[in-house]
């Protein structure tokens, strides 16, 4: 009894945000960007590292845009209070910085000793979007493209789903039962044997995935009126060479932790 009531209760909120949908203004995004190439040693032939950001950010000066642009920047670049291009400026400045401090000495001494430079070769590229596909929340969608040497870069997909009545950040948490977590594992595990053509654990670290790692809900998904989008980037349940891997799920196969939005 005690349970049913809690989720009435968080049902009826959600229901009263979405009625509410009609009396938010509309969210309007502006875009904060950046461009730097920053070479290891004052020279034009020395090795590089070249920043790109291209973000959006809420306009206004209204509550609800000031807690989304300080949840982006906190989430992204680690910080808060400034403006989104402040924020893009001095995360850029940083990162050159600390590029040269990570990597300076090893060319210096790469360089006098004959090695090649191409493992210097650096680039750090951030683009972001915005997607709306349901009545409440807007999904802020980043991808980031990284080389920080070695054999090989780094692709990395991200999301914070907001809510576009008061700008918090839309979690699981909020569009869940409570206590789904298990179960969603059970689901989540469900779907990827399915999409790959596994029929059990075995074949499913046979085709690359979850051999070193278990399967738990991703911390990046898509929330939308279609249902729930689980991504997985590299590493997290299969390999680099796997790849990204995103499981749609839809409401109706989220029916036994999400039974009111069928």
């Amino acid at each position: 009894m005690k349970y049913n009531t809690i989720v009435l209760g968080c049902m009826a909120m959600l229901t009263a945000c979405s009625s509410a949908t009609g009396d938010a203004p509309k969210l309007e995004f502006g875009k904060a960007t950046a461009e730097k190439t920053i070479r290891i040693e004052n020279s034009e032939t020395s090795p590089k590292i070249d920043i790109s950001i291209d973000i959006p950010y809420a306009k206004g000066d209204d509550s609800r845009a000031k807690l989304i642009n300080n949840t982006i920047e906190d989430y992204i670049f680690m910080m808060q209070g400034l403006t989104m291009q402040q924020a893009v400026d001095s995360f850029a400045n940083k990162r050159g910085k600390d590029y040269i401090a990570d990597f300076a000495d090893f060319y210096k001494q790469d360089k006098e000793e004959g090695q090649r430079s191409g493992w210097y070769e650096c680039h750090y590229d951030l683009k972001a979007h915005t997607e709306q596909k349901a009545d409440t929340i807007v999904n802020y969608i980043f991808e980031l493209d990284t080389y920080d040497g070695g054999a090989h870069g780094l692709m990395t997909k991200g999301v914070i789903n907001f809510s576009v009545n008061t700008g918090k950040q839309v979690t699981l948490d909020d569009v869940l039962l409570p206590g789904y977590e298990h179960r969603l594992t059970e689901l989540l595990l469900d779907k990827l044997m399915k999409q790959t053509g596994a029929k059990n654990i075995d074949e499913l670290k046979e085709k690359g995935y979850l051999y070193s790692m278990d399967m738990c809900p991703s911390q990046s998904y898509i929330i939308n009126d279609d249902g729930i989008t689980f991504i997985y980037n590299q590493y997290e349940i299969a390999p680099y060479a796997m790849g990204m891997t995103e499981l749609q799920m839809d409401w109706k196969e989220l029916n036994d932790v999400a039974p009111n939005h069928n």
